[in-house]
């Protein structure tokens, strides 16, 4: 199974994400600057992935034979059709970026990744 990442528009890496997936014991490493840095992600420190922001049809996703699950109310809304993806699966949460500047903000941010985790740990359970 391979996986794939887009969104409905480039904007950048959050760092409270990337603060979020480090306590989690992700390793990441910024490797470019700019307004949408390169980064890589690893877990287990001898894979990785390299990540950066980019819309769902980038050149180097999938462009059919692809299942596309949403996981944020905006792209849900945004995005009612994914072309050439043969399933479309809605687990929509609230953007923790609501809560950026706040004193729950990192609490919000690793209860996100939790969530995000078992549902979609779910959802590939029930691909074959």
């Amino acid at each position: 199974m391979h996986i794939f990442s887009g969104g409905t528009e480039v904007t950048a890496f959050n760092s409270n994400a990337i603060n979020a997936l480090k306590r989690l014991g992700f390793q990441i490493e910024k490797l470019s600057s700019g307004n949408n840095p390169l980064y890589q992600v690893s877990y287990s420190g001898e894979e990785y992935v390299n990540c950066f922001s980019k819309v769902y049809a980038d050149a180097g996703n999938p462009a059919e034979n692809f299942g596309a699950i949403m996981t944020c109310t905006d792209a849900d809304e945004k995005c009612p059709v994914v072309t050439g993806a043969d399933i479309r699966i809605s687990t929509p949460y609230q953007d923790p970026k609501i809560m950026d500047g706040t004193a729950i903000q990192d609490i919000e941010y690793d209860n996100r990744c939790r969530q995000i985790a078992l549902e979609c740990l779910f959802v590939f359970s029930q691909v074959t």
